[in-house]
């Protein structure tokens, strides 16, 4: 297996525990990876998060629901165009995102303590190279 998939495997693995030792439950690994990463607070339109995933509308649609009804998250109309819905976060769903963007900062911290500065920032270019690459897709 490559670093890079070793490297995912932990940090997924850790999000779910840590997600758990919250007493979070009912969400899983996918629901993190094809809906939520996406969510703000001003809300994004699901045709968005289809793109940005990689998976159909239909898949989008069937998991926004899923989240919605276990209140993680909410739909509401776009203002800029009444026929489109915009997807945002319930108050549940802003807490754990707020317990989970915490916990990538303490993780990055940790590592930072571990290897040093100048090594993590050369691996955050790395990777941010790696995502705005086209092939990388």
């Amino acid at each position: 297996m490559s670093l890079l998939a070793l490297a995912f495997a932990d940090l997924t693995q850790g999000l779910m525990d840590h997600v758990r030792s919250r007493g979070v439950d009912d969400l899983q690994l996918h629901h993190f990876l094809n809906v939520l990463r996406f969510v703000s607070a001003d809300g994004v339109r699901p045709t968005h998060i289809a793109r940005q995933a990689g998976i159909t509308q239909q898949a989008v649609s069937l998991t926004v629901a899923d989240l919605e009804r276990r209140g993680y998250i909410e739909r509401c109309a776009d203002p800029s165009d009444r026929r489109a819905q915009l997807v945002r976060w319930a108050p549940k769903g802003l807490a754990i995102a707020e317990e989970v963007e915490a916990w990538f900062g303490a993780r990055e911290e940790a590592l930072r303590e571990r290897v040093g500065d100048a090594a993590v920032d050369g691996a955050i270019t790395t990777l941010q190279a790696m995502i705005d690459a086209p092939e990388s897709r």
